[in-house]
């Protein structure tokens, strides 16, 4: 019997692939609707979307499953998470660092005046001490007096590092006075 099953089953899929093509092989398919219906519900189990009878969703409902989390926790809208728990010891004391560099350091403002006289228009120069740069300075007119105003102000660093600053009268005077230039120098870490 054994070797007969073989035969059989060849001889019963010829006959289907036969008869499968002729009026009599339609009518047989058309005479069979139900079972076509079973087969088409079998492409998925009918039981494929529940375990234990209990369906699945997405987000928690009453009587339906929720899937875990990509950390295989259950979603905090389903089981929210607790109070925190206490502090931890402080952990021991980390090796010293090393010295930072110096930064700025020698704060000094050095000054300069042109002049005392009536010329219509005055500059002044300062330069920082030797190793210092200029971080910031000014220009001012003494004795300050109406007829007088400051055109410009400005610091210089390069070979040499200070503060540049001129002024003139806005009406000419024959009074006397002055400009000077401050210059804030520091040393400056490299």
């Amino acid at each position: 019997m054994r070797k007969q099953l073989p035969l059989v089953l060849s001889i019963t899929a010829l006959a289907v692939a036969v008869l499968g093509s002729t009026p009599a092989g339609h009518a047989v398919v058309s005479a069979v609707p139900p079972f076509a219906k079973k087969a088409h519900y079998a492409d998925r189990a009918g039981n494929a979307s529940a375990v234990n009878g209990i369906r699945a969703a997405r987000k928690p409902k009453p009587r339906f499953l929720v899937p875990l989390n990509a950390r295989g926790k259950l979603p905090t809208t389903v089981v929210p998470a607790g109070p925190a728990g206490p502090q931890g010891r402080t952990g021991p004391q980390g090796a010293k660092g090393d010295t930072g560099p110096p930064g700025i350091s020698g704060y000094e403002i050095v000054h300069n005046a042109s002049a005392f006289d009536s010329t219509n228009q005055k500059s002044a120069l300062v330069y920082c001490p030797e190793g210092k740069r200029v971080v910031g300075g000014g220009t001012d007119v003494s004795p300050f007096t109406e007829p007088t105003a400051v055109k410009q102000g400005f610091p210089f660093d390069g070979r040499t590092s200070g503060f540049f600053g001129t002024a003139y009268e806005t009406t000419p005077t024959s009074e006397s006075w002055s400009v000077f230039a401050y210059a804030i120098c520091v040393n400056v870490s490299a």
